[in-house]
């Protein structure tokens, strides 16, 4: 019989499991993994401040994301999202600049500044790559040559897990990690563990949220919190596309053309920019190309 657990891919968990000080073993361990770096190389990892973020009843001290600094110089953002809000990229870009931004201090030479790193673990796909892990940087379109290492950004994408190799079998430490994440069920947990001293530590983590009654209710609420605004988001975008493509297809059928189905993509955008709805969301949505939907505002 399968018992509910705290799931690791919730980030009121994963910032239990990668985020605190009495558990910097098991944040050496997942940067070791990601950043494909011996755990040896990983001397003094140093956590930091991160931004206070309040999204649900009840919630006193949200810091949902990790920040951290590698042997005095490398510095780490880590973020896991399990609902798609069509902004991935951007949010992630924004969080590298600022980083970056961050490390210049008065008196410093540019090229004093450190490289950062964003590393986001998504249960939705973001890439167009049906890889577990993506790692991007900054280079030149024709010959493919790095510009620079300062800036990296990683993406593993859980759906990409490659289901056909059962637990237990010989998966990559990636992909150990990454099913461990994906996990929600007690037997996963315990096979997982049987692969790893670090799981089975990780796994101890997960256990001792749910036997603490007030953590398992500050879990409860920052899972209801992810469910409803993942189930909003669904209906929302469903509803947009089914508007505008039934009361498009009508105007267009009526006037023989295709500029009903445009027109009515503009009324909804606009619609949608007097709601303060993300640009990128509005584009998924109607189908317009992000520079029309700045034409209309």
């Amino acid at each position: 019989m399968s018992h509910q657990i705290a799931k690791p891919k919730i980030d009121y968990v994963f910032k239990q499991l990668f985020g605190t000080e009495k558990n910097i073993h098991l944040l050496r361990y997942f940067l070791g993994i990601v950043l494909d770096l011996p755990e040896t190389e990983l001397k003094r990892i140093e956590l930091l401040p991160t931004e206070k973020i309040r999204e649900y009843e009840g919630d006193k001290s949200s810091f949902f994301d990790i920040s951290a600094r590698i042997n005095g110089e490398e510095k780490i953002n880590i973020e896991i999202q399990v609902v798609d809000e069509l902004n991935m990229v951007h949010r992630s870009l924004y969080y590298w600049s600022n980083m970056y931004a961050k490390e210049m201090k008065k008196g410093m030479n540019y090229n004093e500044l450190n490289k950062c790193v964003c590393i986001n673990v998504l249960d939705f796909n973001q890439t167009n790559s049906k890889e577990l892990h993506s790692v991007y940087h900054i280079r030149e379109d024709k010959r493919n040559i790095m510009l620079t290492d300062l800036l990296e950004m990683h993406f593993i994408e859980l759906p990409n897990i490659n289901r056909s190799i059962m637990l237990g079998d010989d998966m990559s430490e990636l992909e150990k990690l990454a099913r461990f994440l994906d996990a929600e069920t007690e037997e996963e947990l315990d096979m997982l563990s049987d692969t790893s001293a670090a799981l089975k530590e990780a796994a101890e983590v997960v256990y001792d949220i749910k036997n603490n009654d007030m953590s398992w209710a500050e879990y409860i609420a920052r899972e209801k919190y992810i469910l409803e605004k993942n189930m909003n988001q669904n209906v929302l975008i469903a509803h947009y596309k089914k508007v505008g493509i039934e009361e498009g297809r009508a105007e267009g059928r009526a006037e023989g053309i295709d500029l009903g189905a445009t027109n009515k993509a503009r009324d909804i955008a606009k619609k949608m920019l007097a709601s303060n709805m993300p640009i990128e969301m509005i584009a998924e949505i109607t189908g317009l190309s992000q520079s029309e939907i700045l034409s209309i505002k």
